[in-house]
């Protein structure tokens, strides 16, 4: 980690996540809203954006194998073409009116991420465990920007192509989406040679029931989850309270940053505190964010509840993957890596989709409660096997 080409990576990473995550963002900020137009109909609002992580569960694996073969750099670049497709396809189903066009176009978005997800891994695989942490962090603070763009598109971009609204918002996607294709053509990863040999089933076996690699899952999977449930609903309860599509935009913009802006830091503070400190501060921050939004439905309740949402994710998944980094071999990793993928965007599809329900349905202190429920048995378990998962971390 202590080269140029380490450094010059990081930085291109960086950068493709925040665009990557500048696609994702804007889709969470209007996708709900744009389904509602369609539809004029609340339940199923969310039901486009649930289908991003259901997409990426299925491709997760695929992709981890594909990559497996044909190198990470290669299969970075098939997920932006996959990125540029979807704004394309949102675009023309935009414009035809066409509800199932438009849920195929951000369902596209599921196969991006299921190769973007591993951004965050590329340097931190070839790393000393001393500095995964770091690398990780590094890579995933590339999200401060998207906090920027990805909201700045669903507000400004919206009206461009008025009377139809959001078109000009994806047709800028796909702009975003081509400048990461050609970023990602001066990545240099130290591929090792193409597997002859059929992956260690039994490996990757044994790896599944240790409890240091179902806290790594917990945290991303859960983590992400549980931030997603509250997340996707917060621009339809804000709307439901008489808030414009601006003023949830600018929450979700704190959100986002409040998840990456730490990321300068995460790494160092995993050093100097130890992990499990982080990933346990991270768990007592997203069941005070329940807490806090579950006690009003005023402006800041939204507002400071998403950003200590926002903060605790942070702390949940980099712990999590970092934790994640230091399980199995080179040859069974990857694998891992992606049944973590998989696992992570299971639960974030169900939460997703749930999240337009329970609001519509029950509401939104109601989803504050699940989130809470969530937490604390993930607490439970954290606690239960202390020993046997941190024990190389102090």
């Amino acid at each position: 980690m202590d080269t140029k080409r380490d450094y010059i990576n990081i930085g291109i990473l960086a950068v493709c996540h925040a665009l990557y995550m500048s696609t994702s963002i804007l889709s969470v900020a209007i996708a709900s809203i744009a389904s509602q137009n369609l539809l004029a109909d609340a339940t199923y609002a969310t039901l486009p954006q649930a289908m991003i992580p259901l997409i990426a569960m299925i491709s997760t694996i695929p992709a981890a194998m594909l990559m497996r073969r044909i190198g990470r750099k290669n299969g970075f670049l098939v997920g932006a073409v996959a990125g540029m497709a979807s704004g394309v396809i949102c675009s023309i189903a935009l414009i035809n009116a066409d509800f199932i066009l438009f849920l195929v176009g951000v369902s596209l978005l599921g196969a991006y991420q299921a190769f973007a997800v591993f951004y965050r891994f590329a340097v931190a695989d070839s790393a000393d465990a001393r500095m995964k942490g770091k690398a990780i962090s590094l890579v995933l603070a590339g999200g401060v920007l998207a906090a920027v763009i990805g909201p700045g598109m669903a507000s400004f971009a919206r009206d461009l192509f008025s009377p139809i609204l959001f078109l000009g918002s994806y047709v800028a996607t796909v702009g975003i989406n081509f400048l990461a294709l050609v970023l990602l053509l001066f990545l240099r990863l130290p591929e090792g040679p193409v597997p002859t040999t059929r992956i260690d089933w039994s490996k990757v076996g044994d790896a599944l029931g240790n409890p240091r690699y179902v806290t790594a899952v917990g945290f991303c999977g859960l983590g992400t989850g549980v931030m997603m449930f509250v997340m996707t609903a917060t621009p339809l309860a804000m709307l439901d309270c008489g808030f414009s599509v601006v003023a949830s935009s600018a929450v979700i913009s704190w959100h986002v940053l409040a998840m990456f802006v730490p990321s300068f830091f995460t790494g160092n503070l995993i050093e100097r505190f130890g992990l499990y400190s982080i990933m346990f501060i991270g768990l007592v921050l997203m069941a005070g964010s329940a807490v806090i939004a579950a006690l009003g439905i005023t402006f800041p309740h939204f507002a400071v509840s998403l950003v200590i949402n926002g903060l605790a994710w942070n702390f949940m998944f980099v712990g999590g993957s970092t934790l994640l980094a230091s399980i199995g071999d080179q040859d069974s990793r990857p694998m891992l890596q992606g049944l973590n993928e998989f696992l992570t965007f299971g639960m974030t599809a169900v939460a997703t989709f749930a999240s337009g329900a329970v609001f519509s349905l029950i509401g939104w202190t109601a989803i504050q409660i699940f989130c809470v429920i969530a937490i604390i048995l993930l607490l439970l378990f954290m606690l239960i096997n202390r020993r046997k998962v941190f024990l190389d971390y102090a």
